[in-house]
């Protein structure tokens, strides 16, 4: 119809992408329904996962070090559902420090077993990808996501400007029934 297609409410979105490239002084708005399931829901969900999300977010690169699964398993040991493997990740990596810098492994090392055992800093990317890689190895599957958190409000205009400091990177986790659920596993991770 001349207004364009009409969705259902029991549509699932998994992405969204504009036609062209916005320019700065550009902008857009768009419409969205989140859902926010309860901790209880999280923890109830299953390892059903469809086959087509196993066999894409449970993936892990070969050359994984050993150090990096045995972290895995120590620190998901007893979290018995995908969300308490979830918590527990986050309950681990919290313990490290954030610097908006981030680190970078030296020549030939695996970047997530430098940042857990070498390092123990970095930025948002640092630890999102950590946090991937814990929670894949635990048979969670998870992504890595990358955006923006717009932090200044223009009051005159009812809107966010979004800056590049404002860039963030944190992980998603899938549960079935509810999707990607989103988690934040950088500590104190506000841009300035």
């Amino acid at each position: 119809n001349s207004a364009g297609p009409q969705s259902d409410p029991n549509d699932v979105i998994t992405s969204v992408t504009q036609p062209r490239i916005y320019k700065p002084d550009e902008s857009y708005s768009m419409t969205v329904n989140v859902n926010t399931p309860s901790v209880a829901q999280l923890s109830g969900a299953g390892v059903q996962y469809p086959q087509s999300i196993s066999s894409q977010y449970l993936q892990l690169p070969g050359s994984l070090t050993q150090n990096v699964r045995r972290i895995s398993q120590h620190i998901t040991r007893g979290a018995f559902s995908p969300y308490n493997k979830v918590i527990a990740v986050r309950n681990y990596l919290v313990q490290f420090n954030y610097d908006v810098g981030g680190s970078s492994p030296p020549p030939g090392a695996d970047e997530v077993d430098s940042f857990l055992l070498v390092q123990k800093s970095g930025n948002c990317t640092n630890f999102a990808t950590a946090a991937v890689v814990l929670l894949r190895s635990a048979e969670v599957p998870a992504r890595l996501c990358t955006g923006y958190i717009p932090h200044l409000w223009n009051k005159d205009t009812g809107t966010f400007i979004v800056e590049a400091r404002d860039y963030h990177a944190w992980p998603e986790v899938y549960f079935p029934g509810y999707g990607w659920v989103e988690f934040e596993v950088t500590p104190n991770s506000t841009p300035a």
